[in-house]
């Protein structure tokens, strides 16, 4: 915390405004300086000093006139909103009646309102989008009673439009004019911000006159951030950009304007032998525990980075999942890094299905993490990555029936955190275009 009894010359160039308050029946010390808000307790002797707060302006929503304060005192009251971290990783909404021995409340209010409008990069106008349909069915009711009020609470304008079919939000964001907007804000699952994802990118190559189906061509990044409230049946993505799934702390991030930069993967099918592309610049041994002996491809058309083929030492393979991210060991933690503008492998040789989920889920949130499961492998630095399906005569789609031909076709069904695409071509090939889309959320689990 901020000693303001011993602030320096050079610290004092930068004080807005101070003065001596009341909060909570004590009195304390508040100070506005350029970078932030800080509410000091001033009691003296062996009086026990309460934990006051430090603020940066960003994590302050606003301030208004108080309720709390009657007759003489209620011109100097104002209320200050802000945000906090939890332990449990949450942001809450928290509130202070303050009572002002010396100004009246409106000079405050007008210093700290002029501070909350000039943080960098705060929202200031969003296009609001809602399934109302999706997981609960309570989008809006969610955007009424808790989305609405604190987005009008930061004097951020939001335009609302609901979903009315299959599709709708592909269709929108394919064709909204969002040059007006600082952002996008939706509130469903992972399957709406999906559609929104598509519908931006086609909208932005179009424009730029990009051939987006060009597996080789550079996309042009998304320019408008994407906020996502978790109201949807699936709300993975929610939880891995905040932290958390938790519709304030998703709320308060847009608010907060915390941005992180996802990646787009580019999917061309299904494939089973499986090679990987790494930069020219990572060694490709650094592995956690990659076959030694692999074998080298030629370059891939327009990347400098080499095709590398996994060794599968003769097992089959059960699945691979792409983390777009880093996962990096901390010690004996597994903590997954979202800034990272590559992608993470996990190759399944045969582990269970049980062990997969256990160390996804330590890796998401940060959990103490044994030995990888035997068959689990982890492929680090990778830039794309394509898979190739082997299989005889015997198994081709013509010569299936019964059983077999259900299993041939859930072979064809690629799941895209929680949103099952079919397919139903023979090639399956991901690329990574690092920093497309500009979303709200934080970079590290653990913050």
């Amino acid at each position: 915390m901020t000693d303001i009894g011993s602030c320096d010359e050079e610290a004092r160039k930068d004080v807005l405004k101070e003065g001596p308050v009341s909060c909570g029946g004590r009195q304390m010390k508040l100070l506005l300086t350029t970078s932030g808000l800080t509410l000091k307790d001033i009691a003296s002797g062996g009086a026990k000093r309460s934990k006051g707060i430090d603020l940066l302006w960003c994590d302050v929503i606003a301030a208004q006139p108080s309720k709390k304060f009657k007759g003489s005192d209620e011109k100097k009251g104002f209320c200050l909103h802000y945000m906090e971290l939890q332990s449990n990783r949450k942001l809450q909404s928290k509130r202070m009646d303050i009572l002002s021995y010396e100004d009246p409340g409106d000079v405050w209010i007008d210093y700290i309102q002029k501070q909350c409008t000039s943080v960098a990069d705060r929202p200031k106008r969003l296009f609001v989008l809602i399934n109302p349909i999706g997981g609960s069915q309570s989008g809006q009711q969610v955007y009424e009673k808790k989305v609405g009020p604190l987005f009008e609470l930061a004097q951020i304008h939001a335009d609302v439009q609901v979903t009315e079919r299959a599709k709708h939000a592909l269709e929108i964001a394919e064709n909204q004019d969002f040059s007006s907007y600082d952002g996008i804000v939706v509130l469903g699952g992972d399957g709406t911000y999906h559609e929104i994802v598509q519908g931006l990118t086609i909208q932005t190559q179009k424009a730029a006159g990009v051939e987006y189906h060009d597996k080789n061509v550079k996309l042009k990044p998304l320019s408008k951030p994407i906020g996502i409230i978790p109201t949807g049946t699936g709300n993975g993505l929610s939880g891995w950009f905040n932290g958390v799934q938790d519709v304030e702390t998703a709320v308060l991030r847009v608010i907060r304007d915390t941005l992180l930069t996802s990646m787009f993967g580019k999917t061309r099918g299904w494939h089973c032998d499986l090679e990987y592309q790494v930069k020219s610049d990572v060694p490709g041994g650094e592995n956690t525990s990659a076959s030694e002996n692999t074998e080298q491809g030629a370059e891939c058309g327009a990347s400098d980075a080499k095709w590398i083929k996994h060794d599968s030492k003769g097992r089959i393979y059960k699945g691979v999942s792409a983390f777009i991210a880093n996962l990096d060991r901390n010690g004996e933690r597994l903590v997954i890094d979202v800034s990272s503008d590559n992608v993470d492998l996990m190759v399944d040789n045969g582990c269970s299905t049980f062990g997969l989920l256990k160390v996804v889920y330590k890796s998401m949130y940060g959990k103490e993490t044994e030995p990888l499961p035997n068959n689990l492998e982890i492929v680090k630095n990778v830039q794309g990555f394509r898979l190739k399906l082997i299989q005889d005569d015997s198994e081709t789609n013509e010569n299936l029936r019964g059983p077999k031909a259900k299993a041939r076709e859930l072979e064809h069904l690629l799941d895209i955190d929680g949103e099952v695409k079919n397919i139903d071509v023979v090639d399956f090939e991901m690329r990574v275009i690092p920093s497309f889309v500009p979303v709200y959320g934080i970079f590290r689990p653990e913050i």
